[in-house]
């Protein structure tokens, strides 16, 4: 990640991709399993970016409904008449 991130700003097609959200979903809790992202310097500032970008808003959003709708699904179904 550090030498792809070093020579460009996202994982594929230089914009922000379903790459980057896989991605980004293990590395913004490395310091979780005690990883120190520390050394690598353009993975966190690429972490910092995908945090104020536009379309990680946007995905967190859609995620949220979605979470959101599957939750009332869940009770609906165990919901006895």
């Amino acid at each position: 990640m550090e030498m792809h991130l070093a020579k460009h700003n996202f994982f594929v097609d230089n914009r922000f991709t379903i790459a980057d959200i896989a991605l980004y979903g293990f590395a913004h809790v490395a310091h979780q399993c005690d990883f120190d992202l520390g050394r690598y310097p353009a993975v966190r500032d690429w972490l910092t970016g995908s945090r104020q970008s536009p379309a990680m808003y946007r995905w967190i959003g859609s995620a949220n409904r979605w979470k959101r709708r599957s939750k009332s699904r869940r009770r609906s179904a165990l919901t006895f008449p």
